[in-house]
């Protein structure tokens, strides 16, 4: 079996989107990020959820190239036609998908259908018409490379033959098993059996397990069904995988989800607990960047008071200048006899534990600065924890607009910055220009800063969403240069080819004299948006020929590093 999600081809189709699937690109960032993204949480497949035979060829064409493109199979949920028509004339809009899946070798395209209904009729009758046009579609079957699954609908009150597992086992019965089998949707089989007063376990029939050949996978709630696994949704996963595996299905896991039903949770974080409940349940093995991620997660947690505390003795030093590095993109300085932070802010999986050993760091800091609000660079609970310690926070004044109403922020221990400002402090100067971290409309407000300390130039780009150049400022040769990884949104699992020469190209502008490569490792992301080893190589590769000379250094967590 193999992890699925059922896609609106809005999303897939430029121009075409809904204002839900209009919603969903803007929460990824793209359709591009969003295919990436399941990628990286283990699907497989992918179901155009619905097609219609109305709908443009070329356009359908598009979607399925793009889907493939990604790596992902394609299913397509499509509808019965009314009257007697063979499918190649009834739905011209998968005729090229399916002329070019044979061309490729790819196996026949899995295409669910519900069952002909009205909100009147007779039941037996609509069953028949049903069964006379699968039987009618079977025939061409083969020949197209096409494999029709008949859903269970769920119970709605109207007259529906399908709205029962015994009653799609009912309408298949002797239809070629090899072209026609049952789509099993958990979500509606859940409904209908509490709807019929049976225990919520049952399973289908055996006949509809043996004869299903794709399934439709949603949890049950107050918005219906087609909802995200969550704490206030229901459905016995578990039961009707064992089901499914007892019968010998070896198909798609299709999670088919509506994304305007999630109320108030997410899309990235609905569609990302979802299929790992669906993958967890299953059984099936998480991508191997997810099992790297939790064995980091657990060193991480495991060594953080200790490096946090080797951070501290750093600092009380008096050896030559340096930093340490707390956070994937954190730092503690020793420079000239100052001491700063820059997003030094984060606190881990074991806040209560840590929290000794940052006020270690943070009570022998002068000064802490503070790039943006993510919760990688900036974490409230420690700026309260450390009211009684002399350090002074510069925070961006953007991110803060109520500031001086909050009551966190009485006693002047925070100070609030705009771009283009120039702070002289003893030993030290910072200055302050505008961020770059955004991408196709999305991101946040930041702050970049120069430092000069200890007769050296820092510079901190900050999280850098966009490598073009005309918005950063015009910063020449600075001592040492930290650039935060970024190959685009949800692509760490497949990066653009071009994305580590220009993150390259914008390093090598600046003419560091020391280049540190930082934000690597960070295991709060998400598979597709953790950057790596491999991806610090990759933009090493590309500098060799742009700064020839230059030390590059990728920087580890809990490492110590000197100018």
């Amino acid at each position: 079996m193999r992890l699925g999600a059922s896609l609106s081809p809005g999303i897939l189709i430029p121009g075409r989107a809904g204002e839900t699937d209009r919603s969903v690109l803007a929460s990824f960032g793209g359709a591009e990020q969003l295919l990436r993204f399941l990628r990286g949480l283990g699907a497989e497949s992918a179901e155009l959820r619905t097609v219609g035979p109305e709908d443009d060829p070329g356009e359908i064409l598009g979607a399925y190239e793009a889907l493939r493109k990604a790596g992902l199979g394609v299913t397509v949920h499509g509808r019965l036609t009314e009257g007697s028509v063979p499918f190649e004339k009834a739905y011209p809009s998968v005729l090229p998908v399916l002329e070019r899946m044979r061309s490729r070798g790819e196996a026949p395209l899995v295409f669910t259908v519900h069952a002909l209904s009205g909100k009147t009729g007779d039941r037996a009758e609509l069953a028949s018409r049903t069964r006379a046009l699968l039987d009618l579609w079977c025939r061409d079957a083969r020949r197209l490379g096409i494999r029709f699954a008949l859903e269970e609908n769920r119970t709605k009150g109207i007259c529906d033959p399908g709205d029962s597992a015994e009653g799609v086992a009912e309408m298949l019965r002797g239809l070629p098993e090899d072209v026609c089998g049952a789509c099993f949707d958990f979500g509606h089989h859940y409904h209908n059996v509490r709807r019929a007063g049976l225990p919520e376990e049952r399973p289908p029939d055996p006949e509809f397990l043996r004869r299903t050949v794709h399934t439709h996978i949603h949890a049950c709630g107050i918005r219906g069904t087609h909802m995200p696994f969550g704490p206030e949704t229901r459905l016995p996963l578990e039961t009707y995988l064992s089901s499914l595996r007892a019968a010998g299905y070896d198909g798609v896991l299709n999670l088919e989800l509506s994304f305007e039903r999630f109320g108030d949770v997410a899309p990235r974080e609905g569609l990302r607990d979802s299929l790992r409940r669906l993958a967890s349940a299953s059984g099936l093995a998480l991508p191997s960047r997810e099992t790297e991620r939790e064995a980091h997660n657990l060193a991480a947690a495991r060594d953080a008071a200790e490096g946090l505390r080797a951070g501290a003795a750093f600092l009380r030093e008096t050896g030559p200048d340096g930093f340490f590095v707390t956070d994937p993109a954190g730092y503690v300085f020793r420079a000239g006899g100052v001491r700063f932070g820059l997003d030094t802010a984060r606190m881990g999986p074991l806040a209560e534990e840590e929290l000794p050993a940052w006020r270690e760091v943070l009570g022998e800091l002068d000064f802490v600065l503070v790039t943006h609000g993510h919760e990688d660079h900036w974490d409230a609970r420690l700026f309260r924890a450390s009211e009684d310690l002399p350090c002074r926070w510069y925070l961006p004044e953007k991110l803060f607009p109520g500031a001086p109403e909050d009551p966190m922020f009485s006693g002047g221990r925070a100070v609030f910055l705009r771009a283009g400002e120039r702070i002289a402090l003893p030993g030290a100067e910072i200055r302050t220009f505008e961020g770059c971290h955004f991408s196709q409309n999305m991101g946040l407000e930041e702050l970049q800063f120069l430092v000069a300390a200890g007769g050296r130039r820092i510079y901190f780009p900050a999280d850098v969403r966009d490598w073009g150049l005309d918005r950063f400022p015009a910063i020449e040769e600075p001592d040492a240069m930290f650039l935060n990884m970024y190959m685009g949104r949800g692509m760490a699992l497949a990066p653009e080819d071009t994305a580590a020469a220009e993150a390259a190209r914008f390093a090598a502008d600046f003419r560091p004299k020391r280049l540190y490569l930082a934000h690597v490792w960070d295991g709060s992301r998400e598979p597709g948006d953790i950057w790596t080893w491999t991806h610090c190589g990759q933009v090493m590769d590309a500098l060799e020929a742009l700064l020839p000379g230059v030390p590059v250094t990728p920087l580890r967590l809990f490492s110590r590093h000197f100018f």
